[in-house]
């Protein structure tokens, strides 16, 4: 054998070895990822046909207890809207990973509406940071908004997002047939309630109750911007939305307090996001924290202080189709029966 076909069959091999190397890398990262239900809930969206999803909703764990999509497309047919809805929702997502996510689905999907619950208006504290960023970034791909992302906005520890890898490699006694399972598309697709559609119950309020709820919510008016990085992000959002033709509905979840932020501080940022950016066609707001007394509302709905539970998903269910149907109807003209709004 000559020396150039040598070197060859030399690169050939060792191209090979790469890209085992890569392919048995790639696994191995697979299984050792913690798996939650922000692992699950990704899984479930990729799984989702392409333009198929009509509304997008994104948010904290506020909307992952709040919006059962199954139970949201139900109410909305029976206001003669036909809408395909899947809640993205994280685990305290916050404004700068809702943005990034939303890119991401955009590659896939063409919603007409985005749902954004405004707890993510809140600050997010550094001791936070890390764990937030992981549960929207560490189950994605190595794409390059998720480079330009982590280079942008994170610090410390880059390396482990690039590699989560670096982060998971411990988890050698926590591996449980699960992680190996989850290699397979089909046993993602078979351990999954309704592709991810449905909530599912939650426990009831156990606490000392006491008369937070009977504060009339309704009279606070005074207004708070959100933190400088956090209006940034909101303009990014906006923008993001309105290249893409996508509608913005901020939600705001009934709730307590939630980590030090009382649901009296997210009113003063729902009253200046209403100000400065509600405009009743492209972007608008349902703060059901102001409307707490018409909705009778208290811990009978709530599983703890800062998520409702299944009663109190009913009442935020029922307002939010209503909503939809009174103010956003022709975002989905093109689905609604032609006698009587196809009611």
């Amino acid at each position: 054998m000559d020396e150039g076909k040598r070197k060859r069959r030399f690169l050939l091999e060792a191209a090979a070895f790469a890209v085992g190397f890569l392919v048995l890398f790639l696994i191995i990262s697979r299984i050792f990822l913690y798996k939650d239900l922000n692992f699950y809930n990704y899984q479930n969206f990729r799984n989702q046909p392409e333009r198929t999803v009509d509304i997008l909703v994104m948010g904290s764990s506020h909307s992952i207890d709040a919006v059962d999509s199954l139970e949201l497309q139900e109410r909305l047919q029976e206001y003669g809207i036909s809408a395909d809805v899947f809640n993205m929702s994280i685990t305290g997502m916050r404004l700068e990973q809702i943005v990034y996510r939303l890119k991401e689905a955009l590659e896939t999907q063409k919603p007409k509406l985005l749902i954004v619950e405004t707890f993510s208006l809140a600050p997010m504290e550094e001791k936070d940071a890390e764990t937030v960023r992981r549960y929207a970034l560490d189950y994605m791909p190595l794409t390059g908004s998720k480079i330009k992302f982590i280079h942008e906005s994170i610090q410390e520890n880059r390396s482990s997002f690039y590699v989560p890898f670096i982060k998971y490699h411990t988890r050698w006694s926590e591996l449980n047939v699960s992680d190996f399972r989850s290699l397979s598309a089909k046993w993602l697709r078979s351990v999954s309630v309704n592709e991810g559609k449905t909530v599912g119950e939650k426990p009831d309020y156990n606490g000392e109750p006491d008369d937070w709820f009977e504060q009339d919510f309704q009279r606070m008016t005074q207004k708070a911007a959100p933190g400088e990085k956090e209006r940034k992000q909101l303009e990014r959002l906006c923008s993001l939305a309105e290249e893409n033709g996508v509608k913005l509905l901020f939600l705001s979840v009934p709730y307590k307090v939630q980590m030090e932020f009382p649901n009296t501080e997210l009113i003063k940022y729902n009253n200046w996001l209403s100000e400065n950016y509600a405009d009743d066609e492209n972007v608008s707001l349902l703060d059901l924290n102001r409307q707490i007394g018409k909705l009778q509302w208290g811990y009978r709905y709530m599983q703890d202080d800062g998520h409702v539970n299944a009663r109190g998903r009913e009442v935020v269910m029922d307002s939010l189709s209503l909503f939809i149907y009174e103010n956003l109807e022709d975002s989905f003209k093109d689905s609604i029966g032609e006698t009587d709004g196809g009611i």
